[in-house]
């Protein structure tokens, strides 16, 4: 089940890929606004055990 949300869940910039379960219920899509008009799709953590995406996203 895909869950959606229009906001950044607290805690989602601070915690770990293996407590990320703890903050998001699974597979989650975040519709955030942004400066442009033209959506940009940025996608994490697909394989699972990859959190180089996750702790750049983080960085920023």
């Amino acid at each position: 089940m895909l869950t959606e949300l229009d906001y950044l869940p607290d805690g989602l910039l601070q915690v770990e890929a293996s407590k990320l379960y703890t903050i998001l219920p699974g597979p989650t899509l975040i519709h955030l606004p942004g400066r442009r008009d033209t959506p940009l799709f940025v996608s994490i953590l697909l394989h699972g055990n990859e959190d180089t995406g996750l702790k750049a996203m983080q960085a920023y």
